[in-house]
């Protein structure tokens, strides 16, 4: 019998630099361990937080080139579509006003729970 595969947890941060959101985040993600599989979006690239991450914490870190100051272009809003589409995730987490684009984006595709 195959075990079922972890949730797939999708957090969207308009920075995962060190600041109160990512902190918070990476302690809940360390207290249930490997029991989610993660990928994190960094609007802006920065992922230092994800130093933060227990070793047994199953996560990935997903690239995603937006054009910034321009969150409603059609290029960012694809770029989201297409990301949700690849990803399948079971839960779509979004942190701050930075990420509201996905929550749009999400809403029209119906690509998971927000």
């Amino acid at each position: 019998m195959r075990a079922s595969a972890p949730p797939h947890l999708v957090h969207v941060f308009s920075t995962f630099s060190l600041g109160g959101p990512q902190r918070r985040f990476t302690q809940i993600a360390n207290a249930f361990g490997n029991r989610y599989r993660h990928t994190i979006v960094a609007l802006d690239g920065r992922t230092e937080a994800a130093a933060l991450l227990a070793p047994d914490v199953r996560y990935a870190v997903s690239p995603f080139g937006a054009h910034k100051g321009r969150g409603l272009s059609p290029h960012n809003l694809a770029r989201i579509a297409a990301v949700l589409r690849q990803q399948k995730p079971d839960l779509l987490l979004s942190y701050n006003w930075g990420a509201i684009e996905w929550l749009m984006v999400n809403r029209v595709l119906r690509a998971a729970p927000h």
